[in-house]
């Protein structure tokens, strides 16, 4: 089956988002994890998910892009000036966390192991956020199969 043909069995397969879903794990993730994980044929173990609220996942978004490598991008703002594709001072490092803080829809967290899902994404359209959340399940899929490198390094 192909990902596509996969993503609308995914959509389709589910007509409201479960509640009483154990705490810090979602009944659509596992259940997409499990779809992908056949497909690829390989087993899946339960994902964590952090649902939050907007204010707290922009927060958990701001604080990843903290933690992820920034010390490059003094550089490359120097080589991005020097070819003329910025002008002036531009601090990368905050652009960027902007931009994350504004356009991540969700994300898999690979220090924590857990998918990290705004409420409010779940008040966007079915098919969207079950998309969204089956290219996260296939991250955090990924992981489980290979793990992922320290990202700290």
């Amino acid at each position: 089956m192909n990902r596509l043909a996969l993503l609308a069995v995914l959509a389709a397969g589910c007509a409201h988002w479960p509640k009483g879903t154990p705490p810090g794990q979602d009944a659509d993730a596992n259940a997409i994890a499990q779809a992908l994980a056949k497909q690829h044929g390989v087993t899946a173990r339960p994902i964590a998910v952090d649902l939050l609220d907007q204010r707290a996942f922009r927060a958990r978004v701001a604080e990843q892009a903290k933690q992820d490598d920034t010390k490059g991008l003094a550089d490359e703002a120097r080589a991005w000036r020097a070819l003329g594709l910025v002008h002036g001072d531009i601090d990368l490092a905050a652009t960027l966390r902007d931009v994350m803080v504004e356009q991540i829809a969700a994300y898999y967290d690979p220090r924590r192991h857990v998918l990290v899902v705004p409420k409010t994404q779940r008040e966007t359209s079915q098919f969207d956020t079950r998309q969204v959340m089956a290219h996260e399940v296939e991250h955090a899929l990924q992981d489980q199969r290979f793990g992922f490198p320290k990202l700290d390094r």
